[in-house]
């Protein structure tokens, strides 16, 4: 989401875009990319597969774990998978960053901690910066309708 200004400096008219953090109650942006397991992922189409009473949970992690910036990090993914677990009605899908990695050590990652959710490498960061998270995990519960219903660094 985009927030455009407009104002004029001198006779000149100066227009800024600045990225806004989607909020609760906003749309989610929406994307569509290819898992780790080569099957095609796409935001409206999962979405329009749930019910009233289902959610997608986009969870977006760091495969750099663990390191020492990272506190606790094999904790919260042994809680993810517990999560998803006690929660199949829900909808659940990884975003993993680019930042110093390579897909071949996503992979890795995936099998070391035994994730039982479909992940998407985001090659350029271009979902992490749509959804403006720069934490991990950091978790966007999004409803059938494309509205954002919560957000934050807690999984649930």
């Amino acid at each position: 989401m985009f927030d455009l200004t407009s104002f004029k400096e001198g006779d000149k008219l100066i227009q800024q875009v600045k990225l806004v953090r989607p909020r609760k109650g906003d749309n989610a942006p929406q994307f569509e990319l290819i898992t780790l397991t080569g099957k095609p992922f796409s935001l409206p189409a999962s979405l329009a597969g749930l019910t009233n009473e289902q959610s997608l949970s986009i969870i977006f992690i760091d495969a750099l774990c663990p390191m020492p910036q990272f506190p606790d990090c094999e904790q919260k993914l042994e809680q993810l998978n517990r999560l998803v677990t006690k929660q199949p009605q829900r909808q659940w899908l990884g975003i993993v960053n680019s930042y110093y990695i390579s897909e071949a050590l996503v992979e890795q990652f995936a099998q070391k901690f035994a994730l039982k959710f479909p992940l998407i490498f985001d090659n350029d960061n271009r979902i992490f910066k749509a959804y403006d998270v720069y934490a991990t995990p950091y978790q966007i519960d999004i409803s059938q309708n494309g509205e954002i219903k919560s957000r934050g660094d807690k999984l649930h």
